[in-house]
């Protein structure tokens, strides 16, 4: 080899580490959507499906977000976007935004909607629209880890998600679960480049991405204080200018109110800048009162939480609709829940870190750890870890205090934050002792095998350590185990075993 060969190895060998390196992360972003788009096909709708789909080609039709006021109307305007371009479309039954629609009323007539236009031919369009928050997710995970920590930190972050049961679940249906858990962790990756780089572009970013947050789910409010709390917390332990800390605090306090005044107004656009739940009318579609007594335990409306919404709403503060979905917190914030076969007349704090337990993959069960004791060993990267660890460990902390646990779903949120952390820390590992690359690899090769013999059943998915997903019913009788998505596949068995005579116990819209 000559001098010009030896000095160009260095260069062709980084050549074909980047191409490896693209190829990787291509590979990795196909086989999330791959199974996405499988887990939307193979599977029955969920319980809650047809209802907010039949309210999201309401919000279309003509406005009326006096149906399914239950969640904000981000999700569903995107999973029916289609729906306004497809011909000879069979409508809802009844005049559009005539009246307020109960939740009784809802579901039948989501039901309905499904049956009425083939259940296929409505469904799947509209997971496919929901999932591109998946993949929305999947993008920001692997620009914030690479942003914050590096390359490999990044890939192993992807490869981690991608095969995340949880994640595949959820990640295709038409629900606000996966909705959230993209835009809140967008909030957080926009507000940590701010603090990098105060700019007016990168302010009206945090305002809309906290927006959006808003518009996706009623437990995004939430999420507003932790931000402000790191927003904050990040200047009294990292502030890097000379003026005083009482100023610097003042000041945070005033952007934050301009974040939130942006958001704020993008969450009324998505109600078209109108107050009143119903088009054309100046009227209230229900009372507070009368919704929360209607929905959950009337004794609920003596409740301080109560009291709050009901002044939120005289003073219109939030559009109607808006008001009723916090109305509807209230209401069923307290159910029954069964766990190991022991039934509770109320949620129980040790509900949500068991469902964590128990849902959650190996791998991240593994290496979350090593993410969270990464920060008392590295101060280098303190201040990354700050936006990448506060937002979801309060979060999960305020959870244990929720007397509706109806599945692990409502702690989605964590798992994207919590994913970059055990990649931040597996890296870590690797770096330090070099043969834990090797227990790594292994380790992510087992996490995609777990993923495929998993499908299509991703929502029943329980890990190895309790058995496996066959056995989660042992441990829960909610949305982490059975939520309706089982149809199709009940279906084809009977068909190939050729039964005729079977009954059985189930959940959700049996006839759709």
């Amino acid at each position: 080899m000559n001098k010009n060969e030896h000095a160009k190895t260095p260069e062709i060998l980084r050549r074909r580490g980047e191409i490896f390196y693209s190829a990787a992360v291509v590979l990795l972003f196909g086989l999330f959507a791959f199974q996405l788009w499988f887990h939307a096909w193979r599977t029955s709708t969920t319980f809650d499906e047809p209802a907010h789909t039949v309210a999201g080609y309401r919000y279309w039709q003509c406005g009326d977000f006096g149906i399914n006021p239950e969640h904000p109307p981000m999700l569903k305007l995107l999973a029916t976007a289609s729906l306004n371009f497809r011909a000879n479309l069979i409508e809802p039954k009844g005049d559009c935004g005539a009246r307020y629609t109960s939740k009784q009323e809802m579901f039948s007539l989501g039901g309905e909607f499904f049956t009425d236009n083939g259940v296929d031919s409505v469904m799947i369009p509209a997971r496919l629209l929901s999932a591109l928050l998946s993949l929305a997710l999947a993008t920001l995970v692997f620009l914030a880890a690479l942003k914050m920590f590096g390359r490999s930190e990044a890939l192993t972050a992807l490869a981690i998600l991608a095969f995340e049961p949880n994640l595949i679940a959820h990640g295709a249906l038409v629900t606000t679960d996966m909705a959230l858990t993209a835009t809140a962790f967008g909030a957080v990756f926009a507000l940590y480049g701010y603090v990098q780089k105060p700019t007016w572009k990168r302010f009206v970013i945090v305002g809309l991405a906290l927006g959006l947050m808003l518009a996706a789910k009623h437990s995004a409010v939430i999420f507003v204080p932790l931000l402000f709390a790191v927003f904050i917390a990040d200047a009294v332990l990292f502030r890097q200018v000379e003026a005083r800390l009482p100023k610097q605090l003042l000041r945070r306090t005033a952007v934050f109110a301009g974040f939130f005044f942006v958001g704020f107004v993008l969450l009324w656009s998505f109600y078209g800048f109108r107050y009143h739940s119903l088009p054309n009318t100046s009227e209230k579609s229900v009372s507070v009162e009368d919704y929360i007594k209607a929905n959950g335990r009337p004794e609920m409306v003596e409740s301080l939480s109560a009291k709050v919404v009901t002044t939120a709403n005289k003073l219109r503060i939030f559009p109607e609709s808006y008001i009723l979905g916090l109305a509807d917190i209230v209401a069923t914030g307290s159910r029954n829940v069964v766990i190991f076969d022991q039934n509770y007349a109320t949620g129980q704090w040790f509900y949500f870190p068991l469902a964590f337990a128990v849902k959650s993959s190996i791998v991240l069960l593994i290496l979350l750890p090593f993410g969270l004791l990464f920060p008392f060993f590295n101060r280098d990267k303190r201040r990354e870890m700050l936006f990448i660890l506060v937002p979801p460990l309060a979060f999960f902390a305020i959870s244990l205090t929720s007397k509706m646990n109806i599945g692990v779903r409502h702690i989605l949120p964590v798992y994207a934050f919590f994913i970059v952390a055990a990649a931040v820390g597996a890296v870590w590992m690797s770096r330090k002792f070099y043969y834990f690359r090797f227990v790594l690899i292994a380790l992510l090769i087992f996490h995609a095998f777990t993923a495929f013999r998993t499908a299509p059943n991703y929502i029943a998915f329980a890990n190895d350590f309790f058995g496996g997903t066959n056995n989660s019913y042992r441990v829960f009788r909610d949305s982490s185990s059975e939520w309706g998505q089982n149809y199709k596949l009940i279906n084809e068995y009977l068909k190939r075993e050729n039964i005729t005579d079977c009954w059985f116990a189930g959940i959700g819209n049996l006839e759709v």
